[in-house]
């Protein structure tokens, strides 16, 4: 008799397990297209934690996901995305809002109102309802709370914001900068781009200071460089000369940040030497190693890059001048002509471009 009890037992486990693997399940992906097929049990826009196959608890951060799929998603909602690719809007928008109903008449789990209001918002803003778009993606953080769609609702009402002004913005990223980090160093970030495009230099500068000074922020680095151009831009040369020595100074500057300091300093340090040979090579050692760094991927963010061989040349060029030995002179004037060259071939059609063929010519080269 226990015998049997046990064997029933084991049978019954075997069937339960057999079940759970058979249930839907919900999905997660990660970067490069890896699925995750768990049961969820918790999920913010910080972590998710969820149950795998083998029935171990694990978390992972909110960053390291790229979507979420519940296994109880409503079935109005693909309905309702399904009509959207089809080109048929009332019909999508008629499933949007069945879907809700769905969530709450068949006490599907809550987090999937996060997805569809996402979605629905989007759609909205695609029939030019910027201020229906606008309502449901705040709908969304407020009865969703802390879920994992959360930073993108306030990304993607920042961008639809755009077409009703930059003061539509400025509401979407004083909201979201209430938020914890780092939801509110972006914000911060944001908003201080927004106003350096708008010429209110003081302001961005601020905004910049305050998310450099926090060393735990993602955005720390972007900052000092959002630091660094407006500094540049108000032509505050004494505060930028020092705050791009403190920048050198610190092995923890990022590459980019180190160029943009380095071309800096070497272009500050060219302007005072004057003739004075010894101040010249100090001047070129800082661009060569600002130089050194490489371009940037982007050709529209080479500009210190661009400055850094611009005053490598320069230096040059004025060695080449003060050369006695003709070796030395040819030597010298071959050099600069390589970075101004470098400039007018990677740069064609820049401004860049034309400032380094006119150097070209006033150094005597024709035909780069």
């Amino acid at each position: 008799m226990r015998i049997a009890i046990v064997v029933a037992a084991a049978v019954l486990a075997c069937a339960s397990a057999a079940s759970a693997q058979q249930a839907p399940q919900d999905r997660i992906l990660r970067p490069g297209g890896v699925e995750i097929k768990c049961r969820i049990t918790r999920q913010s826009y910080q972590a998710v934690t969820y149950t795998d196959a083998q029935g171990k608890a694990q978390t992972l951060k909110g960053s390291e996901i790229e979507g979420i799929a519940f296994a109880d998603e409503p079935s109005s909602f693909q309905s309702a995305k399904n009509a959207m690719g089809e080109g048929k809007p009332d019909k999508a928008a008629t499933r949007f809002e069945e879907a809700i109903k769905e969530i709450e008449t068949k006490k599907l789990r809550d987090w999937n109102k996060a997805p569809v209001f996402l979605a629905w918002g989007g759609f909205l803003a695609e029939r030019g309802d910027t201020v229906g778009a606008l309502a449901m993606l705040k709908r969304l953080r407020t009865e969703c709370g802390d879920t994992w769609w959360r930073p993108e609702s306030y990304r993607k009402a920042y961008d639809i914001a755009g077409a009703k002004g930059v003061e539509s913005q400025k509401t979407v990223l004083d909201e979201m900068k209430a938020e914890p980090e780092p939801l509110a160093s972006e914000a911060k970030m944001g908003l201080a781009n927004l106003a350096f495009a708008r010429g209110e230099h003081g302001e961005a500068l601020s905004g910049f200071q305050e998310v450099a000074g926090n060393s735990a922020s993602p955005y720390a680095e972007a900052a000092k460089l959002g630091v660094f151009r407006c500094l540049k831009t108000m032509k505050k040369t004494s505060e930028l000369d020092a705050y791009c020595q403190k920048l050198l100074a610190d092995p923890s500057t990022s590459p980019a940040l180190q160029q943009a300091a380095g071309s800096w300093s070497a272009g500050t340090l060219l302007e005072k030497a004057g003739k004075d040979r010894a101040k010249i090579r100090t001047a070129l050692f800082a661009a060569v190693k600002a130089i050194a760094m490489g371009p940037p991927e982007r050709k529209d963010e080479a500009e210190d890059y661009v400055a850094a061989l611009r005053t490598a040349a320069k230096a040059y060029a004025t060695f080449a001048a003060e050369a006695t030995k003709p070796e030395q002179k040819q030597e010298y004037k071959a050099r600069a002509e390589g970075y101004l060259t470098e400039i007018v071939r990677a740069y064609k059609g820049t401004p860049w471009a034309e400032a380094a063929q006119l150097e070209l010519q006033t150094l005597g080269v024709q035909g780069n």
